[in-house]
């Protein structure tokens, strides 16, 4: 299944979601939770896991500019380690994001006003 992992996640407002000025993009947490250790489970992984999880997060930043051919299994490893360190919003969405469908939530995009 091909995905972008360029779409932008969103507020309920429609807003861009930020944590420290960065804006979150399926990208973004998918790299996140691909090459950190976020949960006490992700400390005891085996290093033949750790390489596939680089190898997957390697995969979907040199092909950040289209969309990315990938694996049932690594949608389900994705939704798996997305789950558990973030929020429902962003769980949410992202799951939505990896099985090719919409949010349901329009981006807002704020007009810059000329004076």
């Amino acid at each position: 299944m091909k995905i972008n992992f360029n779409q932008n996640l969103l507020n309920l407002d429609g807003k861009r979601l930020k944590i420290n000025d960065r804006e979150l993009t399926l990208l973004s947490i998918s790299q996140n939770v691909l090459v950190n250790i976020l949960t006490k489970e992700d400390e005891t992984i085996a290093s033949g896991e750790k390489e596939d999880r680089y190898n997957l997060a390697l995969k979907i930043t040199i092909h950040k500019e289209v969309e990315t051919e990938v694996t049932a299994e690594d949608i389900v490893l994705l939704k798996k380690l997305i789950g558990k360190p973030y929020i429902p919003l962003v769980v949410g969405q992202a799951f939505l994001m990896l099985e090719g469908r919409s949010t349901g939530i329009v981006e807002v995009v704020d007009e810059v006003k000329e004076n």
